[in-house]
């Protein structure tokens, strides 16, 4: 399901590549504020909620762009797939990218991952364009080369070696 809605949003409301999950929350009409989080808040990265009726996504602007993107994509995956619809509000830190277990959040982030590197576009990128390597592929995505490592790992791609 998350794979689906994924792909329909980025099918619907992607124009360009790489994705801009900014540009796609706008075209939702979901608004998207920069915030100041880094000395009142330094674990902060992302917040999804609704105020006053109208759907909000945060993100911190002192972190790099390409968590910046990926926290905007995660946002938006807890609007998309209804968890701020509960009476949500998700404030996100660092950890619940990578280590949470927490159902909404494990889905927000397969959600980020499925819009930012679609698995067909992935598979052009590597297959038809030759692009090789996390670090170009995650140049070519503008995501972190972690999240491309995980995403490539997700996919079958690359395997693990202990």
């Amino acid at each position: 399901m998350i794979k689906s809605t994924a792909n329909n949003i980025y099918q619907r409301y992607a124009q360009e590549f790489p994705i801009d999950p900014e540009l796609i929350a706008e075209r939702m009409g979901i608004l998207v504020e920069e915030q100041h989080w880094a000395f009142s808040n330094p674990s902060c990265s992302g917040a999804a909620f609704i105020r006053d009726g109208q759907k909000v996504i945060q993100y911190e602007s002192s972190h790099s762009r390409v968590r910046q993107r990926f926290t905007i994509a995660h946002e938006l995956g807890h609007h998309v797939l209804g968890h701020t619809a509960q009476g949500k509000q998700f404030r996100d830190t660092p950890n619940n990218y990578r280590m949470s277990s927490a159902p909404a959040e494990v889905e927000a982030n397969t959600f980020a991952a499925e819009l930012l590197m679609p698995a067909s576009v992935v598979d052009f990128a590597i297959f038809t364009k030759n692009i090789r390597g996390i670090k170009n592929l995650a140049k070519a995505f503008d995501v972190s080369e972690a999240a491309m490592a995980i995403r490539l790992k997700t996919l079958g791609v690359i395997h693990e070696h202990n």
